[in-house]
């Protein structure tokens, strides 16, 4: 550990804060199509495309948080939810517990896990809306950006806290080019807890002189994070992916965007969840009889049944920009598919016995098949007129067919008792939505938008065993709008004020309670107020960003969760009426100074549950952070190099994320808390002065922080006192790859 220390300490002193050279300069703004829209860097200024035309991150009037592709690499962010080591409002629930990849920003997210929910924070990729069939992993990206607060009047659906924005690297006529990039790492290895190889490859191939085809791949591997002691085997997890990208342009009038992608995850033995703490004399038995060592580092299981989870993702798009008299007019067609079985236990115990008077819950095998359409038709003014605007309709349908089955299994019970129901929700969006920036007399610009959605969901259980069908459906119509102001207050210096009203659409109670009365749950209206000033100093060396923020949230969606017999744990989701999240974000990056660059971001957010909310234990949660909300969270991250010889550069970096504590389920206990805590990584290497390779020693992690993805009252072991004995819990956790410190090598090569 000293060695290590050590090791953070050196690479601290050379590069303390994480790098994006990219640096706020001259205004640059096109309307985007094709190929442009990935650029990160025009004229020395940061381009984004958070407005559907590419314009400097300082003349867009939302907080966000940009992240290209040498930032991704340095730091090895290699999914979505890495995202949240770089971005200080955005975390992430645990996977399966929120639809559409689990993401929070400013305190605010989906935690119920209806059928037919929708996710608060809408996961784009290349345009398209991923909605509840998501692709978290990311790879030939060639930019991130992370905008808070309700977009609705430029993005579809799910977008009432927020929008990840990813772009991925188009196809470059006229140029044959490639890259490969490699992470492995070792069980055991300098103090590595699991194995994971990481292989990313990318290849662009020209068409001709009106054409090109990129090609891009990633395999990951992660072994040994966890371990079924009964069956003597460690988890085993395969993550494989393709995408294809086909750009054409006749003419400079017309570009054809065409995109398809694959995706398999194979999972085995890879536990739900492990035991974290009990007072449960006989679970404690049970669990020290099997080798598990119940406690933070924990996670190991012992059971008979082996979980594994199989899971293929289609993807295939078209874009298509057309020139017409000086408007755009982009037309975004995308249909999205999954194929999902899994199998787990809720128990994770050896087989039912009075020596384990326990009961083993399994369910699954479980198919799950999801569809996702969507049409986006949208018409984008020309820029520099004094009415820049966009105007466009939105279509989406979502569909869903699950057949779950689960068995309840005692040592005193003749048969086990089997749980079964089919599941069929959908949800149809349809949405007409349109912005405008009215530039006034000077530096004065004033922003309107609105967007009116009609909204249907269904939701459809059908019980065999029963012959009995839940069903419910509901549509709603909704205006949601957005008015502001910016003023350029000097030069490369833009103040501005904006008040936006979100939606985030409605749902039923139709996952863990399907046989029950339907429960209605409301649309979730969001009103957002905003007052950000950002810029460049120190003649554009160094960017900053600092807003005060406070959005109040009608009907909130969350759920209450109880222990169950039969299912281990049964949720109900409820509105609360209302709910506050306020507080303050700044950031900074730039270059310190020549070869040290920095990027930093710090944010407070005050977002509680109103007076006298009551948890799942019936404790008082009023005045409390929201689930998954850190108060504070900081994010600092550096790069320094210097040349070696005229072609290899060295370079040593670091970079860490602070979170205060957090709270991980709605109950009012501190055992489902996570304690104030900084997560630390760092590199070191060589790097060609060319950039056309790098070879680097890492290490993720490096004080081998145990933060859990989840910590939840489990229902196993629990007992109410009595005159003899004190009331029994149990404290389980679920871990991930960050959970654990990895040292290992990476290298990467392009062409």
């Amino acid at each position: 550990m000293m060695a290590l220390r050590a090791m953070f300490l050196t690479s601290t002193a050379a590069g303390l804060l994480a790098a994006s050279p990219a640096l706020a300069q001259d205004q640059s703004t096109t309307v985007t199509t094709g190929a442009a829209a990935e650029n990160q860097v025009e004229n020395g200024d940061i381009i984004v495309t958070a407005q559907k035309r590419s314009q400097s991150v300082r003349d867009v009037p939302i907080a966000i948080t940009v992240v290209d592709q040498s930032q991704l690499e340095r730091q090895q962010i290699t999914s979505v939810t890495d995202l949240k080591r770089v971005a200080p409002a955005l975390e992430f629930g645990a996977p399966g517990q929120s639809p559409g990849g689990g993401a929070f920003i400013r305190g605010l997210g989906t935690t119920i896990t209806a059928s037919s929910g929708e996710p608060s924070t809408s996961l784009v990729i290349d345009g398209v809306p991923q909605g509840n069939i998501p692709l978290l992993n990311l790879f030939d990206v060639a930019r991130v950006e992370v905008l808070r607060g309700p977009q609705g009047t430029l993005f579809g659906q799910s977008v009432s806290a927020g929008v990840i924005n990813i772009t991925t690297t188009a196809p470059k006529i006229g140029e044959f080019s490639g890259m490969y990039r490699t992470e492995v790492s070792g069980d055991d290895f300098a103090g590595s807890r699991y194995g994971r190889w990481i292989n990313q490859l990318s290849l662009n191939v020209p068409l001709g002189d009106q054409a090109a085809l990129r090609l891009a791949g990633h395999y990951d591997n992660v072994n040994g994070l966890n371990r079924n002691v009964l069956l003597g085997k460690d988890g085993d997890n395969d993550d494989f992916g393709l995408r294809a990208r086909l750009l054409v342009q006749p003419n400079d009038a017309v570009t054809i965007n065409l995109a398809a992608e694959y995706n398999r995850t194979v999972a085995n033995n890879t536990p739900f969840f492990s035991y974290r703490e009990t007072n449960n004399p006989t679970l404690l038995r049970v669990l020290a009889n099997c080798g598990v060592a119940i406690g933070p580092k924990n996670a190991d299981v012992c059971t008979p049944t082996p979980d594994f989870v199989r899971e293929d993702l289609y993807g295939f798009s078209g874009q298509i920009d057309l020139d017409i008299g000086g408007l755009t007019l982009t037309s975004i067609s995308a249909y999205r598919a999954s194929d999902n079985t899994a199998q787990r236990t809720i128990d994770h115990l050896p087989t039912s016995s009075p020596s384990v008077p326990f009961a083993n819950i399994k369910f699954g095998p479980t198919p799950r098949n999801q569809e996702l359409y969507s049409q986006e038709l949208r018409l984008t003014s020309p820029t520099g007129n004094m009415v820049e605007w966009v105007a466009g309709g939105f279509y989406s349908r979502f569909s869903q067919k699950y057949d779950y089955t689960s068995a309840l299994s005692l040592f005193f019970l003749p048969a086990p008792v089997v749980t079964r129901y089919i599941q069929t929700p959908s949800t149809e969006s349809v949405a007409g939505f349109g912005q405008a920036t009215i530039h006034l007399a000077g530096s004065l610009r004033a922003i309107v938008g609105g967007r009116l959605t009609r909204n249907t969901v269904s939701a459809t259980n059908y019980i065999p065993t029963t012959g009995r069908v839940f069903s419910a459906r509901r549509g709603v119509t909704d205006f949601s709008w957005r008015l502001g102001g910016q003023y350029d207050v000097a030069p490369r210096q833009t103040l501005y004020a904006t008040v936006s009203e979100g939606f985030k659409g409605q749902t039923f109670n139709d996952t863990s309670t399907p046989a029950a009365i339907p429960i209605y749950i409301k649309p979730e209206i969001p009103t957002a107020y905003e007052l950000g000033l950002k810029g460049s100093l120190f003649a554009g060396k160094w960017g900053y960003d600092l807003n005060a923020f406070l959005v109040d949230v009608k009907n909130y969606q969350a759920q209450i969760c109880q222990a169950s017999a039969t299912a281990g744990q049964v949720c109900t989701p409820q509105n609360i009426d209302k709910v506050r999240s306020k507080g303050v974000e700044v950031s900074a990056f730039g270059e310190l100074f020549e070869g040290l660059t920095f990027n930093a971001g710090v944010a407070y957010t005050h977002a509680v549950y109103p007076a006298g909310y009551r948890g799942t234990d019936g404790g008082n949660l009023g005045g409390q952070q929201l689930i998954n909300s850190p108060r504070w969270k900081a994010s600092l991250a550096g790069q320094y190099q210097v040349p070696v010889t005229g072609a290899l550069n060295f370079f040593v970096g670091s970079d860490g994320t602070y979170r205060s504590r957090v709270r991980y389920d709605t109950t009012s206990t501190e055992r489902v808390t996570f304690r104030p805590h900084w997560i630390v990584g760092s590199r070191v290497g060589l790097r060609s002065a060319d950039d056309r390779f790098e070879f680097a020693i890492f290490a993720k992690n490096l004080f081998d922080v145990r933060e859990p993805v989840l910590l939840f009252d489990s229902p196993i072991g629990q007992a109410a006192a009595t005159a003899t004995t004190p009331a029994y819990h149990t404290t389980a956790q679920i871990v991930s790859e960050n959970s654990f410190r990895l040292v290992g090598v990476s290298a990467q090569f392009r062409f």
